[in-house]
């Protein structure tokens, strides 16, 4: 029940009272005119006695009767407008409860709204962040590249370059400086390569397994300089390991069955690196260093040990010999007929009868 309802109650009430009230008045005055009526008026020449008008019993009870009627609706209808009033006040709380509530609820929604919105804004701030900061590398990652290349070009041309930096936000960084040049890579890898390496071409800077490095190609192979400390980081060209001398004196004398080592020096032949082995006769065998194969000899025989003799199955030793050699396995020997020996050869294990 709201307050309009309660209103048009207590109003319908007031209405009903005043009808009440208004019949009761003109019974009132309708008893009143017949009680007028009803006096007897004496003469004026003698005082009449006073006399006491009363009601008639019927029509006094009656009057009682609505006034108690009267009395008890009025105190129904202050009892049911009070109730109606409690009612409207109840429900005005109840409403402005409701309003409370709703009002709680709408800050709250607008709070979870704000909450929501800076929780958006700061993940798109930090995604823009992320972008940004990507976008920064890949940019120092290419102009770190342009710089490598720039610097590769320059060792190639021999000629300073200068890179011009990318338009960028940020200013681009200059271009590495290493601690060892072209140049010098390429003294450093000549001294470690293999004895009488040439430079092929001018070094150049690449990457090595993560290292700025030189790369040297030389005519024995490739060598990779650390372009900051000068460290050799592999050596394509190295010189093979040699022999030790025992070594090729012991393959020099298994060659030759034996003899007495006068001297052995290390030499240089064509390019290839050869043990000369030379033996108390004057005999020399050629052994590679590398190998330790036997690669060439010189043998020189005794006369003594070829001199005079008879015959022996049907053949003839001479007195003489002649010089032989043995190269790459091939002996070259003496022929020997009717007592003399000249200068024969066997190659390839051929060799000339005697006489």
């Amino acid at each position: 029940m709201n307050q309009r309802s309660a209103l048009l109650i207590a109003a319908a009430l007031t209405a009903f009272l005043l009808v009440l009230g208004g019949g009761i008045a003109s019974r009132l005055t309708a008893s009143a005119d017949l009680a007028a009526t009803a006096t007897v008026v004496a003469p004026t020449d003698a005082p009449m006695p006073t006399t006491v008008v009363s009601l008639d019993p019927t029509v006094e009870a009656m009057i009682k009767d609505r006034e108690a009627a009267y009395q008890q609706a009025l105190t129904e209808a202050n009892n049911r407008l009070s109730q109606a009033n409690s009612q409207i006040a109840q429900a005005n709380g109840e409403i402005s409860t409701l309003e409370q509530s709703r009002q709680q609820i709408a800050d709250k929604f607008n709070q979870t709204q704000a909450s929501e919105a800076a929780a958006a804004q700061a993940a798109a701030d930090q995604a823009a962040a992320d972008q940004a900061a990507a976008a920064r590398a890949a940019a120092r990652a290419a102009e770190q590249a342009a710089a490598q290349a720039a610097a590769r070009a320059a060792a190639q041309a021999a000629i300073p370059v200068s890179v011009a930096p990318a338009p960028q936000p940020a200013p681009a960084p200059a271009a590495p400086a290493f601690a060892v040049s072209a140049d010098q890579a390429a003294g450093i890898a000549l001294g470690v390569a293999a004895p009488g390496a040439n430079l092929t071409k001018t070094p150049e800077l690449v990457s090595f397994q993560g290292t700025p490095a030189y790369e040297v190609i030389l005519d024995k192979g490739t060598v990779y300089v650390d372009a900051q400390s000068g460290a050799v980081l592999a050596n394509g060209a190295a010189a093979p390991k040699l022999i030790s001398q025992d070594q090729a004196v012991q393959s020099a004398q298994a060659y030759l069955g034996g003899g007495v080592m006068k001297s052995v020096n290390l030499q240089n032949d064509n390019g290839a690196q050869t043990y000369v082995v030379q033996f108390s006769d004057d005999s020399k065998v050629y052994v590679d260093a590398v190998s330790g194969v036997v690669v060439y000899a010189e043998i020189r025989t005794n006369p003594s040990q070829n001199a005079g003799g008879g015959s022996q199955g049907g053949g003839s030793q001479g007195g003489g010999s002649g010089g032989g050699e043995h190269e790459g396995g091939e002996h070259e020997g003496g022929e020997h007929g009717g007592g003399e020996s000249g200068g024969g050869e066997h190659e390839g294990g051929e060799g000339g009868g005697g006489d």
